[in-house]
């Protein structure tokens, strides 16, 4: 990438590509501080900008460019290899508190069987169970810096290992991905916990940048700074990741064998209904109407594995049932249960056959009719 010469800067009209792009952002930015900037100042921040605008037409996944309003520089960078580097702070990591979550199945000191031996684990199991509030409940009486990741289909090596940003003095630090960063964590705080929601959302390529972190190298090169992020020695890192399972039939990605064979994997299931009805919420809510809520959701997993519906109730939809039926309850005028029902069970189901079926079950189960016409009700708060 060749710099702007002052030359070109007195004649802009000839610039385009990135070089007007360049030229254009530093002369908004001239504009804002209302101020006349000498064309050497003008020529070494267009050179900044233009180094980060050719690097992500050469790296199609380069980082996010932030407007000079929406961001002020970091004082506190720091250089490795002569590229500014954005500092972790890991005390910004550390949870300070989760919603409630009771272990069912000693949870918690199976995590701590793998703090111990370091092995990663993958939880495979149904929506709503609680695979990551385990996790995240279990860090954050531990006070241990947590990172939850979300993997998709468009998770990019910037995203994993780091990419350029753009800060409002015309910089280009390198700020450090989710890998780099949750090392530096655990070196920081001795502890660190990684968590890699729906995993399998990864493209087998973003699959192989995991490998090193979770095998005998515990850590990663990033290259664009030219150092080895690394546990230190006695620090520790304990990787999870989670993951739907293959019935579901989302979009998702086969996990590559050499990553699978890198984690110990723990298959999770809906809890008895008995253990369920402890560790929900139902306060507040007739007795008689939670035995019918979790006779609801037993029904609607039977009839799921038996493909009848696609969707089962999970735990997390019974507690957000609770959670808004006390709150319609509220509402004069309003049937509180019915409207509960509606949004948030029979709301899951697009499929008008999957629908008829669990509004039947409903019906039934709660004695019930489920037409519910709220234009012909008059309610109020």
């Amino acid at each position: 990438m060749k710099g702007f010469s002052l030359e070109e800067l007195r004649e802009p009209k000839k610039l385009t590509g990135n070089r007007l792009k360049a030229y254009e952002y530093v002369k908004a930015e001239e504009k804002r501080t209302n101020k006349k900037w000498k064309l050497t100042k003008i020529r070494g921040k267009a050179n900044r900008f233009l180094k980060f605008l050719d690097w992500s037409d050469e790296d199609q996944s380069t980082g996010t460019y932030i407007p000079a309003e929406a961001q002020t520089p970091d004082k506190t960078e720091g250089t490795v290899k002569g590229v500014s580097v954005v500092p972790i702070d890991a005390s910004r990591y550390i949870l300070k508190s989760t919603p409630f979550y009771k272990p069912i199945k000693n949870e918690h000191l199976i995590f701590d069987a793998h703090a111990d031996s370091q092995v990663p684990l993958l939880l495979v199991g149904p929506k709503g169970t609680g695979k990551t509030l385990s996790i995240a409940n279990w860090a954050s009486k531990k006070k241990f810096c947590f990172i939850q990741y979300d993997c998709s289909e468009g998770t990019k090596e910037a995203n994993l290992v780091g990419r350029y940003t753009m800060s409002s003095g015309g910089y280009t630090p390198f700020k450090l991905g989710i890998i780099p960063t949750i090392v530096e964590c655990a070196n920081q705080c001795g502890v660190a916990v990684l968590v890699l929601e729906e995993m399998n959302a990864l493209t087998p390529a973003m699959q192989k940048q995991l490998n090193p972190l979770l095998d005998w190298r515990k850590g990663i090169f990033v290259e664009a700074t030219g150092q080895y992020y690394k546990l230190k020695k006695g620090a520790k890192l304990i990787v999870f990741a989670t993951m739907n399972p293959s019935s579901y039939g989302a979009a998702a990605n086969d996990l590559n064998e050499d990553l699978m064979s890198r984690f110990a994997i723990w298959q999770w299931n809906y809890a008895p209904i008995a253990m369920e009805k402890k560790i929900i919420n139902t306060k507040g809510i007739d007795p008689k109407t939670v035995k019918h809520i979790f006779n609801l959701a037993k029904e609607s997993r039977a009839m799921a594995r038996k493909e009848e519906i696609e969707y089962a109730i999970s735990p997390r939809d019974i507690d957000l049932l609770c959670t808004q039926l006390r709150s319609y309850k509220k509402i004069k005028g309003l049937d509180a249960l019915q409207t509960a029902l509606e949004v948030i069970v029979l709301g899951k189901y697009e499929v008008a056959s999957q629908k008829a079926q669990m509004k039947s079950r409903i019906e039934s189960i709660f004695g019930t009719t489920m037409d519910i016409e709220p234009e012909e009700k008059e309610v109020t708060a």
